[in-house]
């Protein structure tokens, strides 16, 4: 057979099937052998120098494993199936399903978790009211049990009804009532007994106004008691620099009293509500002893005391120890709004008669004031205690010789009119003159005498601003001039001139 050169054999045609036979020279030897073979199991020289194999034929569907070195080279192979099958693996607190999972799947996750949600950013679990979080109560105090804890920063809250609230050694947040929790939350007036206008004053078993202003005592089925019994010195166990009570002996088998009345246009507020007093107590001597809180109002005129009715009557809980300041506290039901226009009265009594000789008993820092939680003794300035006092009472008493107590003209030669202004209107026009009972303790000036009064000074009229005063001397006015009414240079220090609009 001629040689013939290989570029003029005619064009193979691709591609190839693998079964076409090759000429190789193996061993020296011309063989020949199959296009699968060599493309299968042999090593290819590559144009840029690279070498390798495919193992075995890349197949859509299957694995293919390429080694050698192919530098410079792009093997692309493209390759599509059919998912047969998916699932979920449940994970941080999530689980989940999967519809049509050999089709076209789609999968669901969801959680067995209810209420609030907690995570840490891959754990997801149910949070824990009271633990993790403030839980939900509506108003505060919706349920009951419903708690505010470290409130701090600024806040806005809204509260109705009583709330109790404690804070950690800072202060004493005891509660918030209806009433103003800034303070004139408490209807006693001179709760303290700190104003006394009146200083001293004897009383009888009827019921007087003593000691302290607004404050009326008696001594129920006793002997009667003087103002020298009363222990007047500072107690650091009240609010007070006056202790109110009776002191050394001279009566026996008696109910000690205390009591205030409440005008109407005060205790309006107190209709429909619950109020609660408090007080505190003490008695030196005789046993521990129970003492009784009665509210009671009027029964017809607005703060017309002179008939009465018992609302409620009540029995403070916890007994009084002798020689112990002890603070009771009374809560009475709501007051019926029937009755708006009349006043309340306040009355605190031992629960049964005084058997002992020299029985002391002290009462002060008396509180009345809406709501079912007694709060800490409510300290008002003394000035204010003592303008609420002069509303019902007003007393001139300097306590000096030579003090002005008014001022006005002569009517005639032995007689002048004085007008006292009073430092705040009082409840009614005062009717009477409350004076120390001595002529020679009060004298007129005019121009430059003064003269002693022949008679005690007079009640003439009154508003509910100004008191009409007048005196009399044996001669020597000017009709029409200017005068003073004084206390005495010599006898006058213990003169004084009282007013009263008491209930």
């Amino acid at each position: 057979m001629a040689d013939i050169k290989i570029s003029a054999l005619p064009t193979a045609t691709t591609p190839l099937t693998g079964a076409e036979l090759v000429p190789v020279v193996q061993g020296g030897v011309t063989k020949q052998t199959t296009a699968t073979a060599i493309f299968t199991a042999g090593v290819l020289p590559v144009v840029n120098g690279g070498t390798g194999t495919a193992t075995p034929a890349l197949v859509p569907g299957s694995n293919v494993t390429i080694t050698g070195t192919w530098p410079n080279q792009t093997i692309n192979s493209t390759s599509s199936a059919t998912v047969t099958s998916v699932s979920v693996v449940s994970a941080n607190g999530l689980a989940g399903t999967v519809a049509n999972p050999t089709t076209t799947p789609a999968i669901t996750l969801s959680t067995s978790v209810t209420g609030v949600v907690k995570g840490n950013g891959t754990t997801l679990s149910a949070a824990s009211a009271g633990t993790d979080y403030v839980a939900p109560g509506g108003a505060l105090g919706t349920p009951s049990s419903g708690t505010v804890t470290n409130l701090t920063g600024t806040a806005s809250i809204n509260i109705n009804g009583t709330v109790g609230a404690t804070t950690p050694n800072t202060g004493t947040f005891t509660s918030l009532n209806t009433g103003q929790l800034a303070g004139l939350r408490n209807k006693i007036i001179n709760g303290n007994m700190n104003v006394s206008q009146r200083a001293s004053v004897s009383l009888a078993a009827t019921y007087q106004y003593g000691l302290a202003d607004r404050f009326l005592i008696a001594i129920s089925g006793g002997t009667g008691i003087s103002g020298a019994d009363y222990i007047s010195t500072p107690n650091p166990e009240l609010s007070s620099g006056k202790a109110y009570g009776t002191g050394a002996g001279n009566w026996t088998n008696g109910q000690f009293i205390v009591n205030q009345r409440i005008e109407s246009l005060n205790s309006f507020g107190c209709n429909g509500k619950i109020i609660t007093v408090s007080a505190k107590v003490y008695q030196n001597t005789g046993g521990a002893r129970s003492f009784n809180v009665q509210l009671v109002r009027p029964t017809t005129t607005a703060d017309n005391f002179s008939a009465l009715t018992v609302l409620q009557t009540i029995t403070a809980s916890q007994s009084v120890p002798s020689g112990v300041f002890t603070t009771i506290s009374v809560t009475f039901a709501a007051l019926g709004t029937t009755d708006a226009s009349l006043g309340l009265g306040l009355y605190i009594y031992d629960s049964a008669a005084n058997t002992v000789v020299n029985k002391i008993y002290l009462v002060g820092d008396v509180q009345l004031e809406i709501g079912s939680v007694a709060t800490p003794f409510e300290q008002r300035p003394y000035g204010m205690e003592l303008a609420l006092c002069q509303r019902y009472y007003y007393r001139l008493f300097p306590a000096a010789t030579n003090k002005v107590l008014g001022s006005g003209m002569a009517t005639s030669t032995t007689t002048f009119l004085s007008t006292i202004n009073f430092p705040s209107p009082m409840r009614t026009p005062p009717t009477a003159l409350e004076q120390s009972g001595t002529a020679n303790q009060y004298t007129t000036a005019y121009g430059s005498s003064a003269t002693v009064l022949s008679a005690v000074p007079a009640f003439v009229s009154s508003t509910d601003v100004l008191g009409h005063v007048s005196g009399s001397v044996a001669a020597g006015l000017t009709t029409g001039a200017f005068v003073q009414m004084r206390t005495d240079a010599t006898n006058g220090a213990s003169a004084y001139l009282g007013f009263s609009a008491e209930l």
